[in-house]
């Protein structure tokens, strides 16, 4: 019972997230068939990208001046692209739920903040398809 307010709370809440997420989260390409989901947080915003109907991030974009992520502290993968800028991918630690093909990376968006990008993938063809989806992604800012 003590959890019913705090749901009133979230669902009240839930139209003004998601225009601050049609205004934050970055253009996803025609034809990728995700949607985003947006949770605001005290001085950032995290972006997550789902199938619609399903709850599992396919990938996510936490967007601020402060991310968890060190680059220097991971083990560098590959190269590639996210949203037209060079970046290179990590491995992102086997934590439980986490996908085994699992990368991240972090890049500067117009000097404004900063974007820690994570993608989950079971599968090489899964974490191609996503990579690509990223690729062309357009940040607004």
């Amino acid at each position: 019972m003590k959890h019913i307010p705090m749901l009133a709370a979230l669902l009240m809440n839930a139209p003004a997230l998601a225009e601050r997420g049609a205004e934050v989260c970055p253009l996803l390409p025609p034809g990728s068939g995700l949607t985003w989901t947006y949770a605001d947080g005290a001085d950032f915003g995290v972006c997550y990208a789902s199938a619609p109907g399903s709850k599992a991030t396919v990938f996510g974009i936490y967007l601020g001046n402060a991310p968890s992520f060190d680059p220097a502290r991971a083990t560098r993968m590959a190269a590639g692209h996210v949203a037209g800028k060079e970046v290179i991918w990590y491995r992102r630690d086997s934590y439980s739920g986490i996908a085994p093909l699992a990368r991240q990376t972090v890049i500067a968006i117009n000097n404004r903040y900063i974007a820690h990008i994570w993608v989950n993938a079971d599968t090489e063809a899964q974490l191609q398809e996503r990579l690509a989806i990223l690729e062309r992604i357009a940040f607004k800012h």
